[in-house]
């Protein structure tokens, strides 16, 4: 994690690719350094319809626990919905607050959900976690799982379930 040069905070890296066809968010930090930098950055890029890619910059305040995500999005692929499932994820694990270009979402932090559910699209495993200590974990680190532990495999965002949990 590099430190900010804001007293207090630190800033971590992630990438998000949203399909809209499934609903399917993929959320994995990376260094902003990395071999991935290049095509990242590249010009003439072309994503498939229906796919939104977004850097995401998490700044945590380490004296409040506070996160921001400052979400930009590449390629032109910003859509209404990859919006509303970047925001349901970050509400879900916990986020404070999220910025896109033109919009500022407040996150409010809603109870812990009854249960947070991930699937893995490589082996087909199914995980159901409803401890209260999974999700104060998830809410602590800002991630839910993002492997599969039978398989290795990158995992898609979870899902949270609870009726009265509407992120």
């Amino acid at each position: 994690m590099r430190r900010s040069p804001f007293q207090n905070t630190s800033v971590t890296y992630h990438r998000a690719v949203f399909r809209e066809a499934d609903g399917l968010l993929y959320v994995n930090r990376f260094d902003r350094g990395g071999a991935c930098r290049g095509w990242y950055y590249a010009t003439g890029a072309a994503l498939p319809p229906g796919v939104a890619l977004a850097s995401l910059e998490i700044t945590t305040d380490e004296d409040s626990g506070d996160r921001e995500v400052l979400v930009r999005f590449k390629f032109d692929s910003d859509t209404p919905a990859a919006r509303e499932r970047i925001t349901r994820w970050a509400r879900s694990v916990g986020h404070t607050r999220l910025w896109f270009a033109d919009d500022y979402v407040d996150l409010t932090l809603l109870p812990a959900p009854a249960a947070s559910v991930g699937r893995c699209h490589v082996c087909e495993t199914t995980f159901r976690e409803e401890g209260a200590d999974f999700h104060e974990e998830v809410r602590r680190t800002g991630a839910h799982p993002w492997t599969c532990p039978v398989c290795g495999a990158a995992m898609a965002a979870w899902e949270v379930e609870d009726v009265g949990f509407d992120p």
